[in-house]
């Protein structure tokens, strides 16, 4: 069952957005999906309109769809089709050869179904006989330009340069007379309009005019190690990184991940291989005998046996893994490792 937010105020979580995507395919209103969610319609239109990505024609395998200007057009004789082209009648009429193909004044055009509720594709039964480039709305791909929108809110410096002279004004007398940090904030938190890990951040940023040398403890501190991370990566492991998963959802928004793992209890005994299905919330648990390769891989092999494969790889079209030595997925199914 897909769980929802219960109170107004909240933001949409993943969860809503699984449901607008279904509630989209399903056809139901702006209103229905309210009544659902506890949210206002307008704001699940502004989250459909916001979040929604295009797909356009030309990357379906196709030159292009409608122009936009193909009522009014009146080109003639673009294409070479010589054999056939008469050259009388307009090529935005020509039914054997695509002139947006040929054409430099090609301007891709609308469908008008977009211009209002729902503004996507989702759910029209046309959407596969149409030629207009589309606009879907994907509750992954939207939870994920949501994130990186908060993320990118947060980044640079969220002080204006009167607020941090000021800053500045407070804290550099105090730290020359050899105070600390923690020792100012004692005194004058109420006067400073950021925390004390965000002034050690706009330090060292060089937002101040004091640097971390004029601090009479952080220099003394050693710099911590990083992970080497020019380590080559093993030949096993290419092409299935969690920075190559993220692209490949990135590319594959329509994608429905699959994350596995195992529970261990007594170490070297029997595990429990846990699968979990994101799109529906579902997971599958199969206790195995012993937490190696064979037994993950034997466990597959019975999933594929009965399901057969056409539906095994529909089921599993992508997998989330942590690390291993040796790759252990089945190979009908695509697999990365965290």
């Amino acid at each position: 069952m897909i769980k929802v937010t219960e109170h107004t105020g909240t933001h949409l979580t993943l969860d809503d957005r699984i449901y607008i995507q279904t509630a989209l395919e399903r056809g139901l209103t702006f209103k229905d999906m309210s009544r659902y969610l506890k949210k206002d319609p307008t704001t699940i239109s502004k989250e459909i309109r916001k979040r929604r990505f295009e797909k356009p024609m030309i990357e379906s395998g196709k030159y292009g769809g409608h122009c936009a200007l193909e009522d009014s057009c009146t080109m003639t004789k673009l294409c070479s089709l010589t054999r056939y082209c008469s050259g009388e009648g307009y090529c935005a009429r020509c039914k054997i050869s695509n002139c947006t193909m040929y054409c430099s004044q090609y301007i891709p055009g609308t469908c008008p179904k977009l211009k209002k509720a729902p503004y996507v594709c989702n759910g029209c039964h046309r959407v596969r006989m149409c030629s207009y480039d589309k606009m879907f709305y994907r509750a992954r791909h939207a939870n994920d330009s949501y994130r990186e929108q908060l993320v990118e809110s947060r980044r640079g410096i969220n002080q204006t340069p009167d607020e941090l002279e000021r800053i500045d004004s407070i804290v550099k007398p105090l730290i020359l007379k050899g105070q600390s940090i923690a020792h100012i904030y004692s005194k004058h938190a109420h006067e400073l309009p950021c925390s004390r890990r965000t002034l050690y951040n706009y330090i060292d940023r060089n937002a101040l005019s004091i640097k971390n040398i004029d601090l009479p403890r952080k220099v003394r501190y050693k710099k911590r190690k990083k992970r080497d991370e020019d380590k080559p990566i093993p030949k096993y492991r290419e092409g299935r990184t969690y920075e190559d998963y993220l692209r490949y959802l990135g590319e594959h928004p329509e994608v429905n991940p699959v994350m596995m793992d195992t529970v261990e209890g007594k170490v070297g005994g029997k595990v429990l291989l846990t699968i979990y299905f994101c799109s529906c919330h579902l997971m599958l648990m199969y206790l195995l005998e012993e937490k190696r390769q064979a037994a993950v891989k034997a466990a597959f092999d019975m999933l594929e046996a009965r399901l057969g494969s056409r539906l095994f790889r529909k089921l599993f079209p992508l997998i989330l893994t942590d690390y291993a030595e040796k790759n252990t997925m089945p190979k009908n199914c695509r697999s990365f490792a965290a």
